[in-house]
């Protein structure tokens, strides 16, 4: 059997190698494919990208099995909310197969590994080691892993690269996504919650620890526990009008402000007020795979939204009358029917959508008094 040639081979760092742990199985026992083989195709038969995906329980679950069975019930790893939605703007009772093809080529796509997060970026952005060499096993990184992902709002708003915007308090002190979102949260807990603000582990500012005792002020004193604390102190951010499947929706995003009626009401989330986001959603998003949203009004397309572009002075803290009043000079920021019916008119947003977002539109602009 000829030797490789250098460039036919793949370059794996010493680092992985003296992993006992992770390197004992050698690359086929993980990746199967046949080992020495004389040429890469035939090294590569039968080779499997993630092993994680079937073979997870015993590869990553024989050392890791708590967080590897809390993990395989993640929003994460099951992507749990976009069924759910699915099925009840289209008011059928369960999912077809034409809408299990539309979740899977637009949806779920997203979901993620073990390995996804701990070797390499994920697959969904064209994967690629994050260490440039190999199988180093490493926390996740917050540019290849989590904004990889979560990019286009939460790292644009986090690192303030958006032109006109500063970036978020808490990047500038040197915090990372990890000092608010904890393993336990990203693993899961063992629940199949289908909404993230749903997660038992989720913090908030207040449970951080870090703003459980606010200072008295006449601010706090008058909308602690009534407003939401990013009502206060985000900056703009970005809603969305464009879909990412089908047809439905084609207006560009844009950076905008809404403070509307709070559709997770709970004892952690107690406020009225909150900010709202648009979603990308249009009664014929899944047309093109033979599904109709014959339900769409069912539930509203702005969500509750927590963007994470915090400042301690925004331009809401410069003045009450920014939130309290509605002129020409000071138009409202409040999500308001006025204002739904501005984009419906522009062209932005379809008339359906007065009626799916009723229970979230403010009625009237509060007062002084609330």
């Amino acid at each position: 059997m000829p030797p490789l040639e250098v460039w036919e081979k793949y370059q794996i760092k010493d680092d992985f190698l003296d992993d006992a742990k992770h390197s004992a199985q050698g690359c086929t026992g993980c990746h199967s494919g046949v080992e020495l083989a004389a040429d890469k195709p035939a090294a590569h038969e039968g080779l499997v990208r993630d092993p994680i995906e079937d073979r997870g329980n015993e590869l990553c679950g024989g050392c890791h099995s708590a967080i590897f069975n809390d993990y395989e019930t993640s929003i994460h790893y099951t992507q749990a909310g976009y069924g759910d939605m699915l099925l009840q703007r289209s008011g059928a009772a369960e999912l077809t197969a034409d809408m299990e093809l539309a979740l899977s080529e637009n949806c779920t796509k997203c979901h993620t590994t073990c390995g996804q997060c701990h070797i390499s970026r994920p697959f969904a952005l064209e994967g690629g080691f994050i260490s440039g060499g190999g199988h180093i096993f490493r926390p996740p990184s917050q540019t290849n892993n989590c904004t990889a992902c979560h990019g286009s709002r939460i790292s644009e708003e986090f690192k303030g690269s958006r032109e006109g915007y500063d970036p978020d308090t808490h990047y500038l002190s040197g915090m990372t996504c990890f000092g608010c979102h904890s393993a336990s949260e990203i693993h899961g807990d063992g629940t199949q919650y289908t909404h993230r603000y749903d997660v038992a582990e989720l913090n908030t500012c207040a449970s951080s620890g870090c703003h459980d005792s606010l200072e008295s002020n006449m601010y706090h004193d008058n909308h602690v526990g009534l407003v939401q604390c990013q009502v206060c102190h985000s900056q703009d951010y970005k809603v969305c009008y464009e879909c990412h499947a089908g047809d439905g929706l084609q207006f560009p995003s844009r950076i905008d402000f809404r403070i509307g009626l709070n559709p997770k009401k709970s004892a952690e989330r107690p406020e009225n007020y909150v900010l709202l986001r648009h979603i990308p959603i249009h009664p014929d998003t899944y047309t093109n795979y033979d599904v109709t949203l014959d339900n769409f009004d069912s539930m509203p397309t702005w969500k509750y939204a927590s963007p994470h572009n915090i400042r301690l002075n925004t331009p809401r803290t410069a003045s009450c009358a920014v939130c309290h009043s509605d002129t020409l000079e000071n138009p409202s920021v409040f999500l308001t029917e006025d204002y739904i019916q501005s984009l419906i008119t522009e062209g932005v947003m379809v008339s359906e959508e007065l009626a799916a977002n009723a229970d979230v539109v403010v009625p009237e602009i509060p007062g002084m008094g609330g």
